[in-house]
């Protein structure tokens, strides 16, 4: 055993788990990990609330939770999706309520955090690839038939 080996941070395996980060090297997501805070939320906590400003941004580990607009529902996000990166990002009012249907695991990030975690190489990758599911899967929703 070598004595100079750290201690590796449960957060990187969470991390691992969104799939567009499964093949970073861990010391490239041991770097990131400190920017997230790993959370349980229970089913029917609402995570945002549309027209409000949004200070977090949270990673869907496991679970789901229901999108809606206006009391609406217009979707269910799950594993591997991000919420509040946008209304982050543009520093807006977020656009959507977001309330978790089950029992959620998220990776939680501030606003601080945040620009420090998409700006990280490892990460730019994961905001690329979730927003380009994001715009494919509104495509799709839009072209389909009522």
């Amino acid at each position: 055993m070598r004595g100079n080996r750290q201690a590796t941070d449960p957060k990187v395996d969470l991390l691992r788990r969104l799939p567009s980060l499964a093949g970073v090297r861990r010391r490239d997501l041991a770097s990131v990990a400190p920017l997230v805070e790993d959370l349980h939320v229970r089913a029917d906590t609402t995570l945002v609330h549309e027209g409000e400003l949004c200070h977090e941004v949270v990673l869907v580990l496991e679970g789901e939770a229901v999108v809606s607009v206006d009391g609406q529902p217009v979707g269910v996000i799950g594993a591997g999706d991000v919420v509040g990166d946008v209304a982050v990002r543009d520093q807006v009012p977020h656009a959507t309520t977001v309330t978790a249907a089950t029992d959620l695991h998220v990776l939680v990030a501030g606003p601080e955090s945040y620009r420090a975690f998409v700006h990280h190489p490892v990460v730019v990758r994961h905001v690329a690839v979730t927003l380009s599911d994001r715009l494919r899967r509104a495509d799709a929703d839009r072209r389909r038939p009522v």
